[in-house]
């Protein structure tokens, strides 16, 4: 009798647990972090532009702007079409794609450093700890056009 009764049970205590751990593991996944949320800091700002300028404002110019058919880098621009993407999309297409003639050239930290440059040049805020050269980090920061009423 009690074997009967322990099959319905465990099934009944399944039911109940499954929707919790699967709506805890879609949190923990869907759980990011804004560029609005200080995840670059002012050093690290500061290397990114001497990269920036050293590597790209031969054609993207000093402004961002971009010069003859070199990308605009500046906020309406880059918020219009990045919006809404992880960090590391953006990061993944400057070092697979700049300089040109020679992607992926630099160090994975000095293409980290021109991101952050560049979201801090289109008025993104600085914190306290720097942008991580790390996949897993840059994918779970998302670039929104301005900061949520949580920040």
């Amino acid at each position: 009798m009690f074997a009967k009764l322990r099959l319905p049970a465990i099934v009944l205590a399944l039911l109940l647990v499954l929707p919790l751990a699967m709506s805890q593991a879609d949190a923990d996944q869907d759980a990011s972090t804004s560029i609005w949320d200080g995840v670059f800091n002012e050093e690290q700002v500061a290397r990114g532009e001497e990269q920036y300028t050293q590597h790209c404002a031969s054609c993207h110019g000093d402004d961002l702007r971009g010069r003859n058919m070199a990308a605009n880098l500046t906020s309406m621009q880059f918020f219009l079409q990045w919006h809404g993407q992880p960090v590391y999309d953006y990061f993944d297409r400057i070092r697979k794609t700049m300089p040109q003639g020679a992607p992926n050239s630099l160090s994975t930290q000095a293409y980290v450093d021109i991101v952050a440059y560049i979201m801090h040049f289109n008025g993104v805020p600085a914190g306290e700890s720097e942008l991580e050269a790390v996949d897993a980090v840059l994918q779970q920061i998302v670039i929104e056009r301005e900061a949520s009423p949580a920040n």
